[in-house]
């Protein structure tokens, strides 16, 4: 298994950081969304942030951001492209993740291509696949304009060779050039191969989330929330599980010292580990002090597992508080009804908005009724 990069109370650092793989056709928004996504995530969302390692590039996504919200849009992405970041949480770098940005024509190369292989490489090594469909030309009927078959063929064919669970959200862009009247059935008719592929998958889970960058930003913090989710819940699982066996273990140690320490306890213990010198056996008092020793290395061994653990388990939490109320792919579902469930779809900051001003208008109403 590839070893992540996590930081806890003490920096722990691992071979390689967690990755994520950016993948989309020219035009559909790939450019726009980051630079979206990381200005909104500097003003925090239930506890997260995200920070660049290289400050240039942190000044560079800002001056995207800006330039979007006063709607100037920034052209397609010409080549692959890395980025690192470290995702915060209560102020604290959680993690560092590397983002791979993929220019639209990377879809269309061949499969013997070297940009092909890197790929098909990233995206079976990816924790996190973001892969982005202009929802105006879904709306149209237009397969072509995302490339949607051979999007589909990729993660059909990388899917195949994957040996460790990943999340993937697919994004639909330019949510609000979209008139919620024009959200029919047919709407995700030219996705449901990659539906299905996702769905027949036990080890992908994915997700379907609206998106608009512009004036007004709509659910620009969820995607990547959503695909690093499952990485960390797994890593805090796999932490706590660790965490639990050696707990474990030292206490069976501790209980084998205790029945060897009794063994060897009294004139009856001295006269029966002077038997066992005679025959060149290990003592009841070597035993004890042995499993004594084990105890302790079980313990340091639990206690460093908590350390790591602990950090992450609080964002593991709120990620999956998040990342749970959205579109989640299931088999069986119809397409029916993830169209049903995207018409009133309000994602993540929308709703806390929502629920914001149902109890200030609760509060205006009982301020009235017990004014009278």
């Amino acid at each position: 298994m590839i070893q992540k990069k996590f930081f806890g109370s003490s920096l722990r650092e691992q071979e390689s950081p967690m990755k994520i793989v950016e993948l989309g056709y020219s035009g559909v928004g790939k450019t726009t969304y980051m630079a979206s996504m990381y200005g909104t995530l500097q003003e925090g969302f239930g506890g997260f942030k995200l920070r660049t390692i290289d400050h240039a590039e942190h000044t560079r996504l800002l001056g995207l951001y800006a330039s979007i919200k006063a709607g100037n849009y920034p052209p397609a992405t010409s080549q692959r492209n890395e980025y690192d970041f470290y995702l915060q949480h209560g102020g604290k770098d959680i993690f560092q993740f590397t983002w791979a940005d993929y220019r639209g024509k990377a879809i269309r190369e061949t499969s013997d291509s070297y940009e092909a292989q890197r790929l098909h490489q990233d995206i079976c090594s990816a924790d996190g696949i973001m892969i982005f469909f202009d929802c105006k030309a879904l709306i149209k009927g237009d397969a072509k304009a995302n490339e949607i078959r051979r999007v589909t063929a990729l993660m059909n064919k990388a899917f195949q060779d994957l040996n460790q669970p990943i999340s993937l959200a697919i994004v639909l862009t330019k949510i609000d050039l979209v008139e919620k009247e024009n959200f029919k059935s047919g709407l995700l008719e030219p996705l449901k191969g990659l539906i299905e592929v996702v769905e027949t998958s036990n080890m992908v889970s994915g997700t379907l989330i609206p998106v608009a960058c512009g004036i007004k930003m709509i659910n620009t913090q969820m995607p990547v929330l959503f695909a690093l989710q499952t990485r960390v819940r797994s890593t805090v699982n796999m932490l706590n599980e660790e965490y639990k066996k050696y707990a474990s273990e030292a206490e069976s140690c501790e209980e084998e010292a205790r029945k060897e320490q009794k063994l060897a306890s009294g004139l009856g213990g001295f006269f029966r580990d002077l038997g066992r010198s005679i025959l060149s056996e290990t003592t009841h008092a070597e035993l004890a002090r042995r499993n004594w020793r084990e105890a302790e290395e079980k313990k340091e061994k639990a206690q460093a597992k908590l350390a790591e653990w602990q950090p992450l388990s609080q964002p593991a939490n709120d990620l999956n508080y998040y990342t749970k109320r959205l579109i989640n792919i299931r088999k069986g579902e119809t397409l029916h009804n993830y169209v049903t469930q995207l018409k009133r779809f309000e994602g993540g900051g929308q709703s806390f908005i929502f629920i914001f001003f149902l109890i200030v208008v609760a509060i205006i109403i009982l301020i009235a009724v017990y004014s009278k």
